[in-house]
């Protein structure tokens, strides 16, 4: 077996509001000769934004079949903004 497994997308990107959490939506995988190949997270970075609370995480994976071959990688990015204003009440 010298063919890569082959991986679906994974999520699509998207932009949610603070404080909501990423959610994400891994990929799946295929492969000739093993039923059940591996999919593997090869990354999960997340980068802060330009202001307290807002950020954008990227998770990468990849599959890997049985026999230690390797599809290319598929990501996923979430950016949590903050577009509520906040609020002001009298003492």
């Amino acid at each position: 077996d010298k063919t890569a497994p082959s991986i679906s997308a994974a999520g699509a990107n998207a932009t949610i509001t603070c404080p909501a959490t990423p959610i994400f939506t891994a990929p799946t995988a295929t492969d000739a000769c093993d039923n059940n190949p591996t999919i593997v997270l090869v990354s999960d970075i997340t980068v802060d934004g330009p202001c307290a609370g807002t950020y954008t995480r990227t998770k990468t994976w990849k599959a890997v079949d049985a026999c230690g071959n390797e599809s290319g990688t598929v990501s996923q990015a979430i950016t949590v903004e903050d577009k509520t204003a906040p609020s002001i009440t009298a003492a």
